[in-house]
């Protein structure tokens, strides 16, 4: 009981929760955990040992992540465009120190940019969301039986998992825009983070009425937020930002029909719940060549380990994201 609540001790350094789509690893971390955990106690494995080992697989998901996305979705060009000036912006402020662990790896990591235009026409966010609500109708055909709950059952789809058609403009309005965007706010004086790339995504239908999203972090590095339905159609929703200055603080974001809001995924925030109508939306979480995020890597994987009762390596994952990120207490 005193090892699980120093487990606990130490998980508490970081978010109590994180949202974003767990990675397609090509190993599995379960069998991983069980199968190191026999191992140490068979041969007394240090805790070194144990702390580069969790590094190690943090840095083997981490590549895979980004291997997969740039295969999926492209990759940018490490090259902000010199085009777009802060007049095209409205910049929003949740205080420095409040971006999450990898804060200090972005340029501008304690504030939220909404484009002050929108980037996607009616037209084409009427086009996704008929392309999610299709794909999920027929998803959910697939799902019955199965007992775990779903995306579909859940109202929401892996772009991904979009028909090739519209996957091939998510890809153009990534090359052609959100890319750029999030280099020109995010890259540039002294950030090093290389290409970006999306590993995935989702589009999120809600349907009225619906409860609040619990205040959580994304599991990327920057997350992208578009709104496809008008205002109109819905009441209430909206993005909430915990920490948010400037008179905003308590109310939620509320966005014009496709138009971006992007911000670092460590930044605290939720959806909020609608009252009435429909309400669907496109986020993408992004991750970056060379910055692996191993605070937040190992931070996932204590909790796996906790959870399996791998004390051992959980100390040692939390131990290792804490040498990354140790003024991250939430």
């Amino acid at each position: 009981a005193i090892i699980v609540q120093q487990m606990e001790e130490v998980g508490a350094a970081f978010s109590s929760s994180s949202f974003g789509l767990k990675s397609r690893t090509p190993f599995s971390l379960s069998s991983q955990i069980n199968e190191e955990s026999t191992i140490a106690t068979a041969t007394a494995v240090s805790g070194d040992d144990f702390i580069q080992a969790s590094i190690g697989r943090a840095m083997k998901d981490h590549e895979f992540q980004f291997h997969y996305g740039s295969q999926i979705f492209g990759e940018s060009s490490s090259s902000p465009s010199s085009s777009l000036i802060d007049a095209d912006f409205i910049s929003y402020n949740v205080g420095v120190g409040n971006g999450g662990p990898t804060e200090l790896a972005i340029r501008n990591g304690h504030l939220i940019f909404e484009t002050a235009d929108a980037i996607l026409s009616v037209e084409e966010c009427e086009y996704l969301i008929q392309s999610a609500r299709q794909t999920i109708a027929r998803e959910k055909e697939n799902d019955k039986g199965k007992d775990e709950v779903t995306n579909s059952d859940l109202g929401e789809l892996r772009l991904s998992n979009l028909p090739a058609e519209a996957l091939e403009k998510v890809k153009t309005l990534l090359k052609d825009q959100l890319y750029p965007i999030l280099e020109n706010r995010f890259g540039g004086e002294n950030t090093s983070f290389g290409d970006l790339a999306v590993y995935d995504g989702l589009v999120l239908g809600t349907i009225a009425p619906s409860v609040s999203q619990p205040v959580h972090r994304d599991a990327s590095l920057l997350t992208l937020n578009i709104p496809l339905s008008a205002p109109e159609a819905f009441v209430g929703g909206g993005t909430y930002v915990e920490g948010l200055k400037d008179g905003h603080n308590g109310f939620p974001l509320r966005m014009g029909q496709g138009k971006a809001l992007c911000h670092s995924s460590g930044v605290l925030h939720a959806g909020t719940s609608i009252q009435q109508g429909e309400r669907w939306v496109m986020v993408m979480f992004v991750v970056a060549r060379d910055e692996p995020q191993i605070a937040r890597r190992t931070h996932a994987e204590g909790l796996d380990a906790m959870h399996a009762q791998a004390l051992d390596m959980a100390r040692a994952a939390f131990t290792a994201g804490l040498q990354y990120a140790p003024k991250d207490h939430l």
